[in-house]
């Protein structure tokens, strides 16, 4: 994969070289070390490896891998979005809590400082922001990562010193977005996967084995977007409720967003949704819009009695006839007694976003080379158990 000399998405950094010839050798190297193999773990129970993700709370989905030689292991955020990988650095201008020690470029003897022409030969600053108050910023730097027991050097990340509005505890982000920086393209890998489940979460990287025998699951077009240039997009076509079909009004082109936990549909889309659960979803009481609130989404009804509803097939329909179809787009709030759709309309000026509450218990495969991503008709277990034969 080519390596670009442009940082991609809301990633503002002074133009620099960043050691072309030796990136693009390293990326060739680590092909080959990784050798069309693929690394995986299953994330619950947890167990005493290395590396293990995880889902703590319902937020994102966490990996703990290794920083620096000798490694420190460290939780970071699953990103699909980030088109760099980021951890917090000392000495902090300010770092926010994090599970762990903060990592000390000076005690890896791995660590190196880039520079950029541009900026006198003095360092790389970066300064990556994730909308809000929530950003990082500090300098770019080499370092040895160990992922799943395999480590992998001159892996250029941004130590950052100045952090501000984001996570949940963790180092930093895992930045698997588009762009030359981003992780696979780091790794010198053109394919990748994941499938989000609430006790056991696999990732990989490389090329995975055919998951259902004498079968090719439909693939849907990687959209992109300038706007957002390092974001994987896909084009949704139409929704089934149910029974129900209903044509989206016009090109919708959803950002899959691993941090995002739900899924933001086009008003228009996301009203008829609406209108289809609602009708679909009886005998359950409708909550209050005050009760809906104040858990943060649209439409929830109440728990009380909803032994007494089969809630209906959802399929999300993408171009080229890929399918999605949901199994977990109600979620409980249990504190409150209130079983909520997982979903919201997007706000003006805002992307659609396919969460990750949606993509629970499917597995998704992003092929880089073709430009696809697919939705595999196999359960979590089934995709683990792949892997470990």
């Amino acid at each position: 994969m080519a390596l670009r000399l442009s940082l991609l998405l809301l990633l503002a950094i002074l133009p620099c070289i960043v050691h072309p010839i030796s990136a693009a050798a390293n990326g060739r190297a680590l092909a080959e070390s990784v050798d069309a193999a693929f690394w995986l773990y299953e994330a619950w129970p947890r167990s005493q490896k290395p590396a293990r993700a995880r889902a703590p709370n319902g937020f994102a989905h966490h990996l703990r891998l290794g920083m620096g030689t000798p490694p420190l292991n460290s939780t970071f955020v699953f990103d699909t979005v980030g088109a760099l990988p980021w951890a917090q650095c000392q000495p902090c201008v300010h770092c926010l809590p994090q599970e762990g020690a903060i990592y000390n470029p000076l005690k890896s003897t791995s660590f190196v400082n880039l520079t950029c022409p541009s900026a006198g030969g003095t360092g790389c600053p970066y300064n990556f922001s994730y909308g809000g108050d929530a950003f990082t910023s500090g300098y770019l730097a080499t370092e040895t990562l160990t992922v799943f027991g395999r480590s992998f050097k001159n892996i250029t990340f941004g130590c950052g010193t100045l952090n501000q509005g984001y996570y949940d505890n963790v180092a930093g982000a895992l930045g698997l977005g588009r762009g030359n920086l981003s992780v696979p393209n780091q790794l010198g890998v053109d394919t990748f996967g994941y499938c989000f489940a609430p006790r056991a979460t696999f990732f990989f990287f490389g090329s995975p084995p055919q998951l259902v025998p004498n079968t090719i699951a439909a693939t849907t077009p990687i959209v992109e977007n300038p706007a957002l240039p390092s974001g994987y997009f896909v084009r949704l076509v139409s929704v089934t409720v149910g029974p129900t079909s209903i044509d989206v009004p016009a090109a919708s082109d959803l950002l899959i967003d691993s941090k995002s936990p739900f899924t933001f549909l086009e008003p228009a889309t996301y009203a008829l949704v609406r209108e289809a659960l609602v009708a679909q979803l009886k005998p359950l009481k409708e909550a209050s819009s005050a009760a809906c609130g104040a858990v943060g989404l649209d439409l929830c009804f109440e728990a009380d009695n909803s032994t007494n509803a089969t809630p209906p097939e959802v399929t999300l329909r993408f171009d080229g006839d890929a399918n999605l179809m949901v199994s977990e787009y109600l979620v409980e709030m249990s504190s409150r007694r209130l079983l909520c759709l997982a979903m919201l309309p997007s706000s003006k000026g805002s992307f659609p976003v396919l969460g990750r509450r949606v993509l629970m218990g499917t597995p998704v495969i992003y092929d880089l080379a073709k430009n696809v991503i697919s939705f595999q008709p196999v359960d979590c277990a089934t995709f683990g158990a792949t892997f470990a034969r």
